[in-house]
């Protein structure tokens, strides 16, 4: 009768210990990916302006709060005017 391995080769009774391993190994690195991958999604700080607020009032904001000089506001201001 024909094996099929055509090596001749059996896969032995310890070979099954390694192929779990291997594959324990494997799932335990695509999991540490995604977690990671989370994390990293997790710990990115956008500051994103709230919904309604636009660029004049934002402007506004950073002028009453001494962000930005009289200059910059004005200049800033011209900028965001033209269409």
């Amino acid at each position: 009768m024909m094996n099929w391995n055509s090596t001749g080769r059996d896969w032995g009774s310890g070979n099954w210990v390694a192929m779990s391993l291997m594959m324990l190994l494997f799932w335990s690195l695509i999991v540490a990916a995604v977690v990671v991958v989370v994390r990293v999604i997790r710990s990115c700080n956008y500051e994103l302006a709230p919904a309604g607020r636009n660029a004049r009032d934002i402007l506004d904001q950073r002028f009453a709060a001494g962000e930005i000089t009289e200059a910059e506001y004005t200049h800033r201001r011209d900028v965001l005017r033209i269409p």
